[in-house]
């Protein structure tokens, strides 16, 4: 198992997310544009990937700090719940 910092965690959170997120559905629409998953549908799908997940990845970002920020105020400790996983 590998152990991240704390600091980290956040940061890894957010990458794993975008990936997961990107590829599901940028290959779900490149597939409805395309039809049939062929050559041309996993070049596609490569591109839009790429190009989403650059947008994604700093989007979640900022959201997920907004959450955070906001779950603190609420009485919804992050570092408390990191702690009884």
């Amino acid at each position: 198992m590998i152990h991240f910092p704390e600091r980290l965690i956040f940061l890894f959170q957010a990458f794993l997310i975008s990936l997961l997120m990107t590829v599901f559905v940028s290959g779900v629409s490149t597939f409805v544009s395309v039809g049939t998953i062929n050559e041309l549908w996993f070049d596609l799908w490569f591109g839009v990937c790429g190009l989403s997940w650059l947008i994604s990845f700093p989007a979640l970002f900022l959201i997920l700090l907004f959450v955070r920020k906001t779950s603190v105020g609420c009485g919804c400790s992050c570092e408390s719940q990191n702690k009884r996983v």
